[in-house]
């Protein structure tokens, strides 16, 4: 278990993994079709993010990722999603 967290923390965007984790507390007092709305819409979101296209290039070329630090205040932002 301390090795897969190891690999997810390495290769893994810090905002994507902080929007997995509001994904799955937001989701806890919904229906299944408004939490699965709610993903739908933080994906388009993180689409259009630099994370997106550098996790797409560094899986490309066979490399380690090069993701910036979680913003201050980003979780706070995933609640306007």
């Amino acid at each position: 278990a301390q090795a897969y967290a190891g690999e997810l923390a390495r290769s893994s965007s810090p905002r994507a993994m902080a929007a997995v984790r509001y994904q799955v507390y937001a989701g806890l007092d919904v229906d299944f079709e408004t939490s699965w709305q709610g993903s739908l819409a933080i994906m388009e979101r993180f689409a259009g993010l630099p994370d997106f296209a550098e996790g797409i290039a560094s899986f490309t070329e066979r490399r380690d990722p090069a993701f910036d630090p979680l913003p201050p205040g980003f979780g706070a932002s995933l609640r306007d999603t």
